[in-house]
């Protein structure tokens, strides 16, 4: 009864609008579903065959999604999104603005929404690194580059945002060289970096770079403005602001409350920002780290993080899965950090429910995420990985044999850290891996400390 419901919906969906008869057929006219997105919806529609999907690479996902959507299957627009989740580190290189900007306009596709919304919070450099680039509206360009701190060297920002201009004029023929441009060329480009140029941090671009990728491209910045650059590498000066509103902010999500009324309200965040006065007592991580990682609780939890009281310190305590149970099962919540034997590595996650249990036991929660700093004090450069929508009920692993265990491996601390090659970083539960290496490796030290919120 509930497979011929759903057939009966989708002939619904296949309105008169689209519809005429011919020769005794019945001829259906959707221009936007090819015939191969169109066969495979039937196939899905009559046969509920989902396996055919693996036909299909990951950029054409969005259009089974709009596909989906329109014929009225928001099982198969859920099905997909699930999939979407898991495979991530497949695609995201990839088609990650592709995907992006598909799911900000389905009604069905929240928990998508969400993910893209964190990802790019937590490092908006994400969508200038991803292959499809190009392919981001203006709007969406200048929200990243109002950003305060977009963790990508500027020169790289403006060789990115020189490239998506170029790609937005296909019908002109741009030389590498641009020396060898016409005034057409120069004219197009000036045009289309009209609203970009004056949110470009060119004080932060050296030298050495201004003169390689900056000067070569001079005739599109007004004469002032490029006059002003160049007093600046003469004068150590700044230069002045050309417009009032270049205002820096804190976050992508506060550049869409402010500037995109139109946008589904998935970037309506609050405004996080960095809590510069948070300390911590650690001998692994620095104020600036634990200001980050706050702002991360501060996002999940939406309680303000206050501070940080260490309570295990393997300098003092050592690695004993036991006296890890005794000091921190009843403690919640808590962040666990640790370094990586032989390396610079920092790795942590942060759990928001107790650790302790009678015997072995997952624990559910949509709160906790781990983390990595691959270059130790740099804490810039950071990964962050949020548990799987689809696997919250395994975000935590409480087992009296192991020390800290997130998702069952994506972080996971053995019984005796420091003797033995026994922690593992393999993603499993969580959405993104904190480690290129999957191999068993020795912890040199780990704190854990109870959050204060």
């Amino acid at each position: 009864m509930q497979k011929f419901s759903k057939i009966r919906m989708n002939i619904i969906a296949l309105s008169t609008e689209w519809r005429k008869e011919e020769n005794g057929k019945i001829l259906f006219e959707k221009p936007n579903v090819s015939p191969k997105i169109f066969e495979f919806i039937l196939k899905y529609l009559y046969s509920g065959d989902i396996i055919s999907l693996n036909n299909f690479n990951y950029s054409e996902f969005t259009d089974i999604i709009i596909a989906a959507d329109e014929f009225i299957l928001h099982d198969l627009v859920s099905y997909i999104e699930q999939k979407l989740l898991m495979s991530y580190n497949t695609w995201s290189k990839k088609c990650f603005v592709q995907i992006y900007k598909c799911v900000l306009e389905q009604e069905f596709c929240k928990e998508l929404q969400t993910f893209f919304e964190e990802r790019i919070n937590e490092k908006p450099s994400t969508i200038l690194e991803s292959e499809d680039f190009t392919l981001l509206d203006e709007e969406m360009i200048i929200r990243f580059l109002r950003l305060e701190d977009h963790c990508m060297n500027e020169i790289d920002v403006w060789n990115n945002v020189r490239t998506w201009a170029i790609a937005q004029n296909p019908t002109i023929t741009f030389d590498g060289n641009p020396r060898t441009w016409t005034e057409e060329n120069f004219l197009s480009l000036k045009e289309t970096l009209s609203q970009c140029i004056n949110f470009i941090k060119f004080p932060s671009v050296t030298s050495e770079e201004f003169y390689a990728h900056v000067k070569p491209f001079r005739q599109i910045f007004p004469p002032d403005f490029y006059e002003d650059l160049l007093w600046k590498y003469i004068n150590n000066d700044e230069p002045k602001p050309h417009s009032s509103d270049t205002t820096k902010v804190k976050s992508y999500s506060d550049v869409a409350a402010q500037n995109i009324q139109n946008i589904q309200n998935i970037w309506n965040t609050p405004n996080i920002r960095q809590n510069s006065s948070i300390q911590i007592d650690s001998d692994i991580i620095g104020n600036n780290h634990a200001a980050l990682i706050s702002r991360w609780i501060r996002r999940t939890m939406n309680k303000s993080c206050l501070g940080f009281n260490l309570i295990m310190n393997s300098s003092i305590d050592g690695f004993s899965s036991q006296i890890f149970g005794r000091k921190c099962d009843e403690i919640r919540p808590t962040l666990v950090i640790l370094t990586v034997e032989g390396t610079n590595e920092i790795l942590g996650g942060f759990n928001p429910l107790r650790w302790g249990s009678r015997g072995e036991c997952w624990k559910d929660t949509r709160d906790s995420f781990i983390f990595s700093f691959p270059d130790g004090q740099d804490h810039t450069n950071h990964r962050y990985s949020r548990v799987n929508p689809v696997c919250e009920k395994k975000a935590i692993y409480r087992s009296g044999s192991n020390g800290p265990n997130f998702g069952g491996g994506d972080l996971t601390l053995g019984r005796q850290t420091s003797l033995k090659r026994d922690c593992i970083c393999v993603q499993t539960n969580y959405l993104v891996p904190i480690r290129d290496d999957f191999e068993y490796f020795r912890a040199s030290s780990y704190e854990i400390f109870e959050v204060l919120i």
